[in-house]
């Protein structure tokens, strides 16, 4: 994106949806956080909930020729590998 010719808007994504409960659900599984201590308020819930949301990144790999390799819970990993080694390292 930086080197590229003309500034542009340009959406970093995989193109998949995914719930913020399979985010959580997930997380917890990876770092063995028992799922019962999950709390859902549904004060919190949005009036219209949105069933289908995700980025969009073919203006990304058509400008820049960009081509995303991972899967958002590849991504999800690592950043939870990152964390529990700066939490080994404290």
């Amino acid at each position: 994106m930086m080197q590229h010719d003309k500034a542009g808007d340009y959406i970093v994504a995989s193109g998949e949806s995914i719930s913020i409960r399979e985010i959580i659900y997930y997380v917890f599984d990876k770092v063995g956080i028992d799922k019962d201590k999950i709390i859902i308020n549904k004060d919190f819930f949005r009036p219209n909930e949105i069933k289908d949301i995700y980025g969009d990144p073919s203006k990304t790999r058509n400008d820049l020729d960009w081509n995303y390799d991972m899967n958002f819970f590849d991504v999800l990993d690592i950043l939870i590998e990152e964390e529990q080694v700066e939490r080994n390292e404290s």
